[in-house]
């Protein structure tokens, strides 16, 4: 599995898009929830030894989104990510900019990633 440990943020995050790895990835969760229906996402967060924040990404199935539709959802729970990394540092008042700057950071990272998924998955059939 991989995974984003950002560099300037104690931040550890992971893009799941299996019910499986969900579940054995939530066990440290308090209130981890159920995994997302078709077209849909959840962002959990928990904090992780030694690394800080750990946000789990979970996205349901997406074969039925239609074009643009994944990448929309993916950046809606990069603000969340977002949300959860400021609240744990004890951030209330972050420059937009920076508000701004690190959302994109956090799509970026979560569409190249359900993109990567998508052709390895092609490549598997």
């Amino acid at each position: 599995m991989r995974m984003l440990k950002c560099e300037i943020f104690p931040l550890a995050l992971v893009l799941v898009d299996d019910e499986k790895t969900f579940y054995k990835l939530t066990e440290k969760a308090k209130e981890a929830g159920a995994f997302p229906t078709a077209g849909a996402a959840t962002t959990i967060s928990y904090s992780g030894d030694g690394i800080g924040v750990i946000v789990l990404v979970a996205l349901g199935d997406t074969s039925e989104d239609l074009e643009g539709e994944t990448e929309s959802i993916l950046t809606h729970e990069a603000v969340h990510v977002k949300q959860f990394l400021f609240e744990s540092i004890g951030e209330d008042h972050p420059g937009v900019e920076t508000e701004a700057y690190l959302v994109q950071y956090l799509a970026n990272y979560l569409i190249k990633e359900w993109h990567y998924r998508q052709i390895k998955k092609q490549k598997e059939k």
